[in-house]
């Protein structure tokens, strides 16, 4: 299931769409191209269809950009993982285990990294990679998967909404195929500061939590 919480990050509305503009492209890129590294508290709301219940998550967030992402749950379970494109290590707060899994045996972890790490930094030519990306606000992006994509099998939509000057991600929903939705929500989130080594840590210290 934990493993599973990192897989749902990889979100949508029923507003009007239209094609991703020049302007916006160069907006996007002006702003939150510029940014390095993130620090962010979240609040993941996912909703699960088929148990007609939702689940509440809450936690922080580190990325360096291209580099790697720390994704810590405080609440109601304790649980981190760490993802490069080298692989991925999660901790267990239940086990106090430490998992490791290279992305040498497991390529397909890389592509997860990747769409992550394009996701919350909003890395628009990792983005089309794998989906149609629209404009469907002022402040906010539609996904689609495409076709031929890794995720079609999986989502349905994907939305993000950034902050007034375009240099954060404030919201993230997903959509998923089996009819299961994802909101995050991202507060006192801080760009482009240096990031604690402990934030990369397994297990985690105890101030983590």
């Amino acid at each position: 299931m934990r493993t599973g919480i990192l897989i749902a990050l990889l979100a949508a509305s029923t507003a009007c769409a239209a094609p991703l503009s020049a302007q916006f492209r160069e907006k996007l890129a002006a702003n939150l191209g510029k940014v390095e590294t993130v620090e962010a508290a979240f609040i993941q709301n996912r909703r699960l269809k088929s148990l007609d219940m939702t689940l509440a998550i809450t936690g922080r967030l580190a990325l360096e950009k291209g580099k790697r992402m720390a994704w810590l749950v405080r609440e109601p379970m304790r649980y981190m993982c760490v993802i490069s494109e080298q692989g991925l290590a999660q901790w267990d707060g239940d086990s106090g285990e430490v998992l490791k899994l290279s992305a040498k045996r497991i390529p397909w972890l890389r592509l997860i990294y990747g769409s992550l790490s394009g996701w919350l930094s909003a890395d628009l030519d990792a983005l089309e990679k794998e989906f149609t990306v629209e404009t469907s606000g002022e402040r906010s992006l539609r996904l689609t998967p495409l076709d031929a994509g890794f995720f079609k099998e999986y989502v349905k939509t994907v939305e993000f909404e950034f902050g007034p000057g375009l240099d954060r991600v404030e919201r993230l929903r997903i959509v998923e195929k089996n009819g299961d939705e994802m909101e995050i929500v991202f507060r006192d989130v801080v760009n482009n500061q240096p990031i604690p080594g402990e934030r990369w840590q397994l297990p985690p210290p105890s101030n983590a939590f």
